[in-house]
């Protein structure tokens, strides 16, 4: 369950960096012509950075389960990424 809640997490923040990264694309030019500030222009670059973070951490965490799915479970108490090490086949993670 852990690991398809992750899964729909991780389809989520990738429709919202996607659409992020448009409205930034889009915005970009208006700082030329006057129609943004440029602390405008900075907070979306920084929600973009910040949502591909997310991102990042819920695939690595998803790599996690695979690796190790039952036995790490419990390490993935709601909204909380895995801290702990798994060793599978000569393989060590450590997220």
């Amino acid at each position: 369950q852990e690991l398809a809640e992750l899964q729909s997490k991780r389809g989520q923040l990738s429709r919202s960096v996607d659409l992020a990264s448009q409205e930034l694309k889009i915005t970009e030019p208006l700082l030329n012509s006057g129609g943004i500030s440029h602390v405008e222009l900075l907070r979306l670059q920084r929600e973009v950075n910040d949502l591909r973070g997310q991102l990042d951490a819920v695939s690595l965490a998803i790599s996690f389960l695979s690796i190790c799915p039952s036995r790490y479970a419990r390490y993935l108490p709601r909204n909380k990424l895995p801290l702990a090490r798994c060793s599978r086949n000569g393989v060590r993670v450590r997220i």
